[in-house]
């Protein structure tokens, strides 16, 4: 066989291997471009939401409030899909139905979190007058986006008398018990730090001090604490100033 039919035969065999190849490749670079795309979009429309809720947090003087925190929450899921909304229209034409893509939405706050997802427990207001009355579907086909209700850091507890009490976390180790503990009291209600008070020494109630820790050598000394935050605030001209602010609250 000569040369020139070994090298055709060559060229028929590796020839559709290549382009197969070619184009296998050069699809796993479009999808990881895409893919490191949508992930840049997706951590910027969280940054953009998580700024959202600390700018409303920290000029509403009742974010402590319950429905105050919900229209925070709330304005800060709207800036997280407008964001998105935004970024998303250079890769794909269809950027009104995000909300079907993105299962649930966590906030952690410091004694419980929110969860933004949907739900299917619309109901309807059906016939007039006195004969008017509230109609629930839960047939699955009816979902709504929204808040679900606030869900506290806790765990429920048998003791070994066999009360049972509920604690209730925080994110730093402040805790609330509820329940009876078996100390004669009944049912209580308790809040503090949770500390083991056979550390605690050196008590000055009039510099409000004390001493924490197990050894002599490695205790700490506890003062009261002001919270403060340090912010970037723009004014109308767009000049930014920089500082700490104290926490109303």
């Amino acid at each position: 066989m000569k040369i020139q039919y070994i090298a055709v035969i060559f060229v028929i065999i590796i020839m559709p291997i290549s382009l197969v190849l070619s184009s296998y490749i050069q699809n796993q670079i479009d999808a990881i471009t895409l893919q490191t795309a949508y992930d840049k979009n997706l951590i910027s429309a969280t940054y953009d939401a998580v700024l959202a809720f600390q700018l409303n947090t920290t000029n509403n003087k009742y974010s402590s409030i319950s429905d105050s925190k919900i229209r925070d929450i709330e304005a800060s899921v709207n800036t997280f899909y407008n964001s998105l909304n935004t970024s998303m229209t250079r890769y794909s034409q269809v950027s009104k139905d995000l909300e079907a893509y993105i299962p649930a939405m966590l906030f952690t706050l410091y004694d419980g979190y929110y969860i933004y997802t949907s739900y299917d427990n619309a109901y309807n207001r059906v016939g007039e007058g006195k004969d008017e009355k509230v109609q629930i579907t839960l047939d699955g086909k009816d979902y709504k986006n929204g808040l679900k209700p606030y869900v506290y850091y806790s765990a429920k507890y048998k003791l070994q008398n066999g009360n049972i009490i509920v604690v209730n976390y925080t994110l730093d180790n402040e805790i609330t018990v509820y329940g009876d503990v078996g100390d004669g009291k009944g049912y209580v209600t308790k809040s503090g730090y949770l500390i083991n008070p056979n550390y605690v020494t050196d008590i000055d109630k009039d510099a409000k001090t004390l001493k924490y820790g197990e050894k002599d050598n490695n205790k700490v000394i506890i003062k009261p604490e002001k919270i403060t935050e340090h912010l970037v605030t723009l004014d109308e001209r767009g000049r930014a100033t920089e500082g700490d602010y104290n926490y109303i609250f």
